[in-house]
């Protein structure tokens, strides 16, 4: 009973140092340096959502996001608009501590950037 006891200390013994790698591996995902690296592709996604959305809208499709519908049409407008948020979001990280609240914040901004502009290029080519 004993070695199964002991077979079973060693087996937890070798797990523990996998978990404690996987949240380092984690946290040097979450550093500053990728913090910045994440939201410059949050700028560089924006960027491209409005331009797959002009196109869209040159092809005859619709915004369907009801709070940026009223300055879709502007191109101007949404592209401040859009600014001044990217510059409210950086001003935030740059105050931000060592949370993963922003991290997690960040990697969720960019999916759903990266959902929509797939949406964009999927209803180009249905237009």
């Amino acid at each position: 009973m004993a070695n199964v006891l002991e077979g079973q200390e060693t087996e937890m013994a070798r797990a523990v140092p996998l978990r404690v790698a996987w949240i380092e591996r984690f946290d040097a995902a979450c550093s500053v340096t990728a913090r910045w690296q994440l939201f410059c592709a949050l700028v560089v996604l924006n960027v491209l959502d409005i331009v797959t959305t002009e196109l869209v809208l040159r092809q005859g499709g619709v915004e369907q996001n009801p709070l940026v519908r009223p300055f879709v049409y502007d191109l101007v407008q949404l592209s401040l608009m859009k600014a001044v948020a990217l510059c409210v979001v950086g001003f935030l990280l740059a105050r931000a501590s060592d949370s993963r609240l922003p991290d997690v914040a960040l990697i969720g901004a960019t999916g759903w950037y990266v959902a929509t502009i797939s949406w964009n290029f999927t209803v180009l080519a249905m237009i």
